[in-house]
């Protein structure tokens, strides 16, 4: 064999076993280019999928202190809008039990409002955050029990206990008890709602039974409306 051909073969050999090993076309300049190749395909596996968790609803009543909590399940004057009252400068300190049956509203931080209306009629509402421990349904349960006295007496008037009032079922509250008492010239309706860890109860006084009984049954859907709409 000439020396010249014998050179020429063996300077061939490498690219032809490099064309043989990859199974492609000897074009070097297209090799790196394909986008579809092995080393694209591993470079886009290696990336990792970020990782999503899904955020805890948070308890924002856990996160208040007590007494903020039992002051935002206090109806305000722009709840009451409706009802034309005024806040009653002789407002005192809450009272957690009610001189009904002596109802136990439960242990726990209390706050108080007192309303008067034009015609003389007053709104009182307390509103109690029960111990950890408690549950506002709870109270409720209790209350409900606690109410069998049939008269009680408040400075010295004796009022009798009217359970015969009934009103539909609240949204968001997990319990609710309703009741009226009469004396011979003041009547008034209560109504005691839970939610969660808190129980309010809102009183109206009036010179009627059927003025209380009106004004309780238009207050109480308020009154479990701003007891919720912090939960």
């Amino acid at each position: 064999m000439p020396r010249v051909r014998a050179l020429a073969l063996v300077a061939a050999l490498p690219i032809a076993a490099l064309a043989a090993c990859s199974n492609r076309p000897n074009d070097l300049y297209t090799y790196y280019d394909d986008p579809t190749g092995t080393a694209a395909v591993t470079s886009q596996t290696a990336v990792a999928a970020p990782v999503t968790t899904s955020a805890r609803p948070v308890d924002t009543q856990r996160l208040r202190e007590p007494g903020e909590v039992a002051a935002l399940a206090l109806m305000g004057k722009a709840d009451l809008v409706a009802e034309e009252v005024q806040p009653d400068p002789a407002s005192a300190t809450a009272q957690t039990t009610l001189p009904d049956c002596a109802v136990d509203l439960g242990a726990g931080t209390a706050r108080q409002s007192s309303w008067l209306y034009p015609s003389g009629a007053r709104l009182r509402q307390v509103a109690v955050v029960s111990t950890e421990t408690d549950q506002a349904a709870d109270v409720v349960a209790a209350a409900r029990s606690d109410l069998t006295c049939k008269t009680f007496k408040v400075a010295g008037v004796s009022f009798q206990v009217d359970k015969a009032l009934t009103i539909a079922a609240l949204p968001g509250v997990d319990d609710q008890l309703v009741w009226c008492a009469t004396a011979a010239a003041k009547s008034s309706c209560t109504a005691v709602l839970a939610a969660d860890r808190v129980v309010t109860a809102v009183t109206v006084e009036a010179s009627t039974p059927a003025r209380a009984k009106s004004a309780i049954t238009r207050v109480a859907p308020k009154a479990a409306e701003v007891l919720t709409r912090g939960a």
